[in-house]
């Protein structure tokens, strides 16, 4: 048998093999005693030993932050009293409009209980009809205070949480997608539309998931453009049932953010653009149908 040895100045795989599983297990060995990390992450950054527990910690400091912010209500009695502001009684009547058009037969997006006997298009109001009708067991049982003090907590927890989840996306650090979160959902924009009962406003849940389906069909394009095609869909004509002015501000700035992205990578277009064309179509016939229906829906049962 004939002993080999390795050429003098070459390097032995096999050592080289040794030495990385030895830094490896020397790096995780120290995080661990460190306590800066417990695991460290994969070369994407994105290791966990438990996401699931670390975003469901992250949620609950935003709803905790969430009824800080309306403190006296949540420790009087949120059924009943509502934050001082001037805006949010046309919000409280449009919430119980909802559940009472469709329990007594009427049109739950058309009213002639308000200018009458003229009538008036809910569509183009702030009447929030997605919330109302998400709202409606609350509004059933406690009343319509209840459900916009609800309705406004949940609005700032699920806008950070939003926020949280589109940074997280496109960031490694956990505590950075936190932070992005905050300055989102707690930012001066919503203190002060809730401050004002601008439900319709504060309710901003939406955007960033818009965001992250534009995101994942023009630039990461991992998954299937229908698929993503149709969640875009949903996202835009829900956030149409909430608020068109901020649905016409997420579509200028989502497609500023394609047009901004292919001046950056401008040799990546071509690769990029027939899955990018074929999910965005998808988008605007999921997105744009209901709300042709909605306005048929509007005009003709009065």
């Amino acid at each position: 048998m004939v002993e080999t040895h390795p050429t003098p100045g070459t390097a032995d795989p096999t050592l080289d093999r040794v030495a990385s599983v030895r830094r490896d297990d020397t790096v995780k060995g120290l995080a661990r005693l460190s306590g800066a990390a417990r695991q460290v992450p994969d070369a994407d950054g994105r290791s966990d030993e438990n996401p699931w527990l670390a975003t469901g910690i992250v949620v609950l400091v935003y709803l905790a932050l969430a009824v800080g912010v309306y403190w006296n209500v949540w420790t009087t009695h949120p059924s009943t009293i509502t934050e001082p502001g001037g805006d949010q009684y046309a919000t409280i009547w449009f919430l119980e409009w909802v559940p009472f058009a469709v329990l007594h037969g009427f049109n739950p997006l058309f009213t002639n209980f308000a200018n009458y006997p003229f009538g008036v298009n809910l569509l183009t109001n702030t009447s929030v009809p997605l919330l109302g009708a998400l709202a409606a067991p609350l509004t059933l049982s406690l009343g319509p205070i209840a459900s916009f003090n609800a309705l406004l907590t949940l609005s700032l927890a699920g806008s950070a949480t939003a926020g949280y989840i589109l940074a997280r996306h496109v960031v490694h650090w956990r505590p950075a997608a936190f932070v992005a979160g905050l300055l989102y959902g707690f930012s001066p924009y919503e203190i002060a539309q809730s401050a004002g009962g601008h439900l319709n406003l504060v309710f901003v849940v939406l955007p960033p998931l818009v965001f992250l389906a534009i995101h994942e069909l023009t630039v990461r394009q991992r998954g299937s453009a229908r698929r993503w095609g149709i969640v875009l869909g949903v996202l835009i004509a829900a956030q149409y049932l909430v608020s068109s002015e901020i649905m016409a501000s997420t579509i200028i700035i989502g497609g500023l953010g394609v047009v901004v992205a292919a001046a950056c990578a401008p040799h990546s277009i071509r690769s990029h653009l027939r899955h990018a064309v074929h999910g965005l179509g998808w988008a605007a016939g999921v997105g744009v149908q209901p709300n042709s229906v909605e306005h048929r829906l509007c005009r003709g049962l009065r």
